[in-house]
């Protein structure tokens, strides 16, 4: 990716960042929102930082570190991933250090995916760990823990003429200015789709031709492009947002409102970050944004049967309680 202007989770970016993926044009001549530079040094002294992290992953690296530690220094914060870069975080910037030799593949997922949650959340923007798709002039999104058929719910709604959101990190805007109708907006973060091999093989001829997301898991990526489908830049109205249960049993498909109470546990279990926020002081702030989300945008739990054959009928059941049917 060159320094022109590019839109990412509903910002105006400038970027030197090497990336595989292409970002879409940033219309407008307006200033960028965030500039993320490659650098060669650290913006501020290190001294001391290694013993002053106010995070650190329980995850580890094949060497045994911890996938990621924060730490917060003059007027930055510190995101160091092991082996792989180091990113410095300010209101306007984002600097990237790679390390000399290091994984670019894993420098690139960790950019678009827990650096930009991290400067979202940091920025006041509460970022769910989902894919949302537009319909018509609204937003849906699925909020679900891996292998609850999220990816296949994504790719049948894309079959329907929907057009990708996002596909891994939701971005909620809220807008107060109206009290009595409070809207909140999904932002578009970037074109690609993940999916599992199987799922892959109902759209692609050939698999092995795909790019794996990285090399400790069998998903594969593509752009929705590139499987006829579109992917839309810009932020839709949040109509839903489903939680889907694949049952392993024969059943009709139910769909249910899930109260308030219950709905912001959920949000709140799929935050991106996780455990991140509680750590760094914002967990009061996240707890009050996401308690007017659901005040704002019904949650519902989506109930059906494992099976390809069973998609049309759950599809049909999302849209009709959309009221599209």
């Amino acid at each position: 990716m060159d320094s022109s202007a590019a839109g990412l989770y509903g910002l105006r970016i400038r970027s030197d960042l090497p990336l595989a993926l292409d970002l879409p044009p940033a219309g407008g001549e307006t200033y960028p929102d965030l500039v993320i530079h490659l650098c060669r040094e650290p913006p501020v002294s290190l001294e001391g930082a290694s013993n002053d992290s106010v995070y650190e992953s329980s995850l580890s690296d094949l060497q045994g570190r911890s996938v990621l530690r924060i730490y917060r220094l003059a007027g930055w914060d510190l995101l160091h991933f092991p082996g792989v870069a180091d990113f410095y975080l300010s209101d306007r910037e984002i600097l990237c250090r790679p390390v000399e030799g290091g994984d670019r593949r894993m420098l690139e997922i960790r950019f678009l995916g827990t650096v930009m949650a991290f400067w979202l959340e940091r920025s006041g923007t509460a970022a769910l760990h989902a894919s949302a798709v537009a319909l018509g002039d609204r937003a849906v999104g699925l909020l679900a823990a891996s292998g609850s058929g999220k990816s296949s719910l994504t790719l049948g709604l894309l079959d329907r003429g929907a057009r990708l959101l996002t596909d891994d990190i939701l971005a909620l805007d809220l807008d107060d200015s109206n009290l009595e109708d409070r809207r909140v907006s999904a932002r578009p973060s970037y074109p690609a789709l993940r999916m599992w091999p199987d799922l892959a093989r109902r759209y692609v001829d050939d698999v092995s031709s795909l790019p794996k997301v990285n090399d400790r898991v069998e998903k594969v990526w593509t752009t929705p492009q590139a499987l006829g489908f579109e992917f839309q830049p810009s932020s839709s109205p949040l109509a839903a947002i489903y939680l889907p249960e694949r049952l392993d049993e024969e059943r009709a498909v139910e769909i249910e409102a899930v109260g308030p109470r219950e709905a912001l546990a959920e949000l709140l279990r799929h935050s991106f970050l996780h455990r991140m926020p509680a750590a760094l002081g914002w967990e009061r702030r996240r707890l009050e944004t996401l308690a007017r989300v659901v005040e704002s945008v019904p949650v519902r739990r989506l109930r059906y049967p494992s099976g390809w054959q069973y998609l049309p009928a759950v599809l049909d059941a999302v849209e009709e309680s959309l009221g599209f049917g």
